[in-house]
């Protein structure tokens, strides 16, 4: 049976199963591309109090749609619906409405008339503006209108006194009414990747409120006013333009994640201490140059984000932090690890992950792996480090590879290249060639002299070390007899053609005359 025959059919039986159910009080239809359904039809169905019409590809509902006076749940998600019709206004028994995912540009007036409307879903459509009407909607507790196109919130939105979910995320909204504050009853206000430049000190009213999101806005300021929030368990500030943390904050006695990643903070206040509730802190892709000493005190503290920041050093006292799962000081200044941090974690099922990559670290102290519990330390391989201690095995991380117990107790200096013969792991034979340098693998390996030019030789090592062939260009400076040793690509057969793509495409004699 071919695709029009199947439509047929399939349509053939909705019209039956309407003419035979006209007293029925629910109907669900999701059915995507092919079927074209009768609207009006469905709008004879009187008695629905539950219609779901799902990526049914309608563009618009007819204005018989007003005839269903006992509907109480309306879902018509995810269509290409451009308007919503003034008729929708009759469905006075309306408790759940969800227009999403459809191209809706406006919200009719009529819209107020649904004075039993309890949750309202209109993200992912194009509307520019919320009418001041939505204030007529007393009973609404959830309101949705993420991904659109919104400039302002209407002040009216203050008369929404049940409203607990309040959710504008990726608008453009880029000032926040004061009468936010009236909604008393709020405990989600999700109003994140806006162009908000003020948070209004009226949000301090909001005594309910459960969790606060405004991360990727452009404000400027954190209200010392936002610490009177006793109930708020979540804040996330990440990816604004905030350059200080109020005290006030050290009030939120319920936080438990706080979140200010990428801003422009230079210092940690001692009163973010007094948050022992706090489980999530993240501070990373900031300006903090120090980490102040009484952040120990958050022994509730599972996860706690540092990095891109110019810290120099790890406090002792954060062996204190006894919950601490996940520490992350990447791309910081940090040259030591306090031993302290072994005192985090106490069994096999609970351990640190502490991240350290692409800091200076130079020496990895043993004392940290003497107890149940080893923390995992991941790190950038460094020149400074010279060594990895025995009892670190399997729980040093560097260059996201697990340095096996073989490796363990040698001094980096004295790895050999013969290892990379022998090792089957290709990252950890990546490593390796970092650890050892090419120098010493020319020197030490069975290498083929490809080419010669002046003073700089072609050299390829003949063992598959690598995923690609290792090409070699030896360098000897004619004045020093210093010898430096570059990797090259591997389609590379000249040792002038290697020259060229290391001086990015400039012939060796061109170079030489426009130096």
């Amino acid at each position: 049976m071919d695709e029009q025959k199947i439509k047929e059919a399939i349509e053939e039986e909705i019209k039956y199963a309407i003419e035979q159910s006209k007293s029925t009080k629910s109907v669900y239809i999701h059915f995507k591309n092919m079927l074209e359904i009768s609207l009006e039809e469905i709008c004879d169905l009187v008695y629905l109090e539950k219609l779901t019409l799902i990526n049914c590809k309608f563009k618009q509902f007819p204005a018989a749609i007003g005839n269903l006076v006992n509907l109480k749940s309306l879902h018509l998600n995810s269509n290409e619906m451009e308007t919503v019709t003034a008729a929708i206004g009759n469905l006075v028994n309306l408790s759940y409405l969800n227009l999403c995912n459809n191209n809706i540009e406006e919200i009719p007036p009529e819209i107020s008339n649904l004075s039993k409307l309890e949750q309202f879903h209109l993200s992912n459509n194009k509307i520019k503006k919320i009418t001041q009407e939505i204030g007529n909607l007393s009973d609404l507790t959830r309101l949705s209108l993420n991904y659109n196109e919104i400039i302002e919130i209407p002040t009216k939105i203050s008369n929404l006194v049940n409203l607990k979910h309040l959710c504008l995320t990726r608008n453009q909204i880029k000032k926040l009414p004061a009468e936010l504050g009236d909604l008393n009853c709020l405990e989600y206000l999700q109003l994140e990747k806006n162009q908000i430049q003020k948070i209004p000190p009226e949000i301090s009213n909001l005594t309910n409120l459960s969790q606060l999101s405004l991360e990727d806005n452009k404000i400027v300021e954190i209200p010392a006013e936002l610490g009177n929030l006793s109930r708020l368990k979540s804040l996330d500030l990440s990816g604004n333009k905030i350059e200080k943390i109020p005290a006030e904050l050290g009030n939120l006695s319920q936080l438990e994640v706080l979140y200010l990643w990428h801003n422009k903070i230079k210092k940690i206040p001692p009163e973010l201490s007094n948050l022992v509730g706090l489980c999530s802190l993240a501070l990373g892709g900031n300006k903090i140059e120090r980490i102040p000493v009484r952040l120990a005190n958050l022994v509730n503290l599972r996860e706690l984000y540092l990095e891109e920041n110019k810290i120099k050093e790890i406090p002792v006292e954060l062996g204190n932090l006894v919950n601490l799962g996940y520490l992350h000081l990447e791309q910081n200044q940090i040259k030591e690890i306090p031993v302290e941090l072994g005192s985090i974690g106490d069994s096999d099922d609970f351990w640190l992950d502490l991240h350290l990559e692409d800091n200076p670290i130079i020496e990895i102290p043993v004392e940290i792996f003497e107890r149940e519990g080893l923390p995992d330390i991941h790190l950038t391989y460094h020149p400074e480090l010279k060594f990895i201690p025995q009892e670190a095995a399997g729980n040093i991380i560097i260059n996201n590879v697990s340095i096996p117990e073989k490796y363990c107790g040698i001094p980096l200096q004295e790895w050999q290249p013969q290892w990379l013969i022998e090792e089957e792991n290709a990252e950890m034979r990546r490593l390796l060639i970092q650890v050892i340098g090419y120098e010493k693998i020319l020197s030490q390996l069975q290498a083929i002299n490809l080419d010669n030019w002046r003073e700089y030789s072609l050299f390829k090592i003949e063992r598959e070390l690598d995923i690609e062939p290792i090409i070699l260009l030896k360098m000897t400076c004619p004045s020093t007899n210093s010898i430096h040793i570059l990797r090259v690509p591997p389609n590379i057969n000249s040792a002038r053609a290697a020259i060229k793509w290391i001086n990015w495409g400039i012939d060796p004699e061109e170079f030489e005359t426009e130096t």
